[in-house]
């Protein structure tokens, strides 16, 4: 039987320490004992990370949301490596001031750590603490389990996670949506579940910029007839780009010809593939990996014309420029994605997607993976 402790774990700042089975009265007292803050909650926030030093990064996100989301968060800390069981439980309010002389607004956090055999507990731990009128969000904030009590997938609204974290993507994409599936057949129904990326996020200013090139006259025909694209990497985002290769394989319709072929480039390790049109055409592909921003460069060549996009290292802009062949030159700088977690995770629970166009582009990068 797993113990329960009101020892917090060393140096962590979660709340006041309770017991695992007072923790809906301890929230009760939270707010009776001060009547100038007052609770808001729209959504179930829940976070499942691993370690402490996860859980206090979690913690102060959850510190800056609160101005911009109003939710009930539930952290939960495993260590699925320690040899004995035991469940550490506290409670916490995260509070800001709208404007002088109003209430506080504030969003109830509980925070638990659990140690041992994290998948037997994991359920009840999680659905225990659930405002059960409000939909579920949950950030799975480590590597996917192989093994995860199907249960809890069954009600998840939206999942979110990030791909650009994980050592082997190719196997954690198998291991989610194997739990999704298996969700499905035992209730007989479509997983409900969206997929929310954060990989995903990362690229969107990006994505939107590259799009806008190809709204003058005649751009749809042009982006068809690409016969080149290009894309440059910082170190560990090789993920982040294929997602990118796969939103442009996946809007136009290409099929893989080869399979990507790894090598040493002077400029640090590449990636080349080439793509075959529905007209018949090939296009080829080169992913680079060098320091800079997860995606700090992108080249697209068409016959008369070349767009580059550039991340420079620091800038909150992308420099885009267009070089036609007849000599002409055109420059543009567009607002650049945000590299910070905060404002990435931000991005995302402001959105009501079901993200469409990301599951297509997975399905493109996947086999590149």
């Amino acid at each position: 039987m797993p113990t329960d402790t009101l020892a917090p774990a060393p140096s962590a700042s979660f709340g006041t320490p309770v017991e695992l089975t007072a923790i809906a009265r301890e929230l009760k007292k939270l707010w009776q004992a001060d009547q100038t803050r007052t609770r808001a909650s729209l959504i179930n926030f829940a976070i499942i990370c691993e370690g402490e030093a996860a859980m206090q990064d979690s913690t102060q996100l959850l510190e800056r949301f609160v101005r911009n989301h109003s939710f009930h968060a539930l952290l939960i800390g495993i260590d699925p490596h320690a040899a004995e069981t035991s469940v550490q439980a506290w409670v916490n309010a995260n509070c800001f001031l709208p404007k002088a002389g109003a209430k506080h607004i504030c969003c109830e956090q509980v925070t638990i750590f659990v140690q041992g055999k994290v998948r037997e507990l994991l359920p009840n731990l999680l659905f225990s603490q659930l405002d059960y009128d409000l939909p579920l969000t949950l950030w799975w904030r480590c590597e996917c389990p192989e093994q995860v009590d199907a249960e809890i997938w069954r009600w998840v609204d939206r999942l979110i996670f990030d791909s650009g974290c994980w050592k082997d993507p190719r196997a954690q994409f198998a291991a989610m949506r194997a739990a999704l599936a298996a969700n499905s057949s035992a209730h007989d129904a479509p997983s409900r579940t969206v997929l929310g990326d954060l990989n995903w996020v990362r690229t969107g200013n990006l994505r939107q910029a590259i799009a806008q090139m190809y709204d003058l006259p005649g751009g749809a025909a042009r982006l068809r007839k690409l016969r080149g694209l290009a894309i440059s990497h910082g170190h560990g985002s090789r993920t982040t780009a294929l997602l990118l290769l796969g939103w442009v394989a996946a809007l136009l319709g290409w099929s893989k010809g080869y399979v990507p072929a790894r090598m040493e480039a002077a400029s640090g390790v590449a990636d080349r593939v080439s793509f075959t049109t529905p007209e018949g055409g090939k296009v080829a592909c080169e992913l680079s990996e060098s320091s800079g921003a997860p995606i700090h460069r992108v080249i697209l060549e068409h016959d008369d014309v070349s767009i580059t996009v550039d991340h420079p290292a620091h800038s909150a802009y992308l420099n885009l420029t267009l070089v036609w062949k007849d000599g002409r030159l055109t420059r543009h700088l567009v607002p650049a994605d945000s590299t910070d977690l905060a404002d990435i995770l931000d991005e995302e629970l402001s959105r009501g997607s079901r993200h469409g166009i990301y599951l297509r582009a997975l399905a493109a990068a996947e086999a590149l993976m």
